[in-house]
């Protein structure tokens, strides 16, 4: 389930908005999707969804591949036969403030690419959120764990 901040319901994304009220039982849906914060379950992570994938660096793209992979897998959202996703969103619970944005063209289209060929997998379990031992111990290191 991902947050849905206020700005989503800016004019300019209005067709992006499907239906629902924001709750739990009643999931905003949008053909668009925000990784600002984003609920869920650790078994799902462990044993069949995987961690973000390692190989998105910076900004963008990287939580729609994840997101896309849960809703392979049917933990919520859906793909439709006009070849759209619909992502279930939440509001409340979380204050988000506009802020600067890390938009980075050269980051984007990167991972643009990289999003690309991995769209072509039906479903790729990432094991590990790193590809090298360095990369491991920055993942870690926030939570002093070796």
């Amino acid at each position: 389930m991902n947050y849905i901040p206020p700005w989503f319901f800016d004019p300019s994304l209005s067709d992006n908005f499907v239906s629902g009220l924001g709750s739990v039982a009643d999931p905003y849906i949008f053909t668009l999707v925000t990784g600002q914060c984003t609920s869920v379950r650790a078994d799902l992570i462990r044993s069949s969804v995987g961690y973000l994938n390692p190989l998105f660096k910076g900004y963008g793209h990287g939580h729609v591949d994840w997101t896309l992979r849960f809703i392979n897998l049917d933990y919520g959202g859906r793909h439709t036969s006009s070849g759209n996703n619909f992502f279930l969103g939440i509001k409340g619970g979380i204050l988000a403030l506009q802020s600067p944005s890390n938009k980075d063209v050269d980051e984007l289209n990167n991972n643009q690419t990289t999003f690309i060929h991995l769209q072509n997998e039906l479903h790729l379990f990432v094991e590990k959120p790193w590809l090298s031992d360095s990369d491991k111990t920055k993942f870690l290191e926030p939570f002093n764990l070796r």
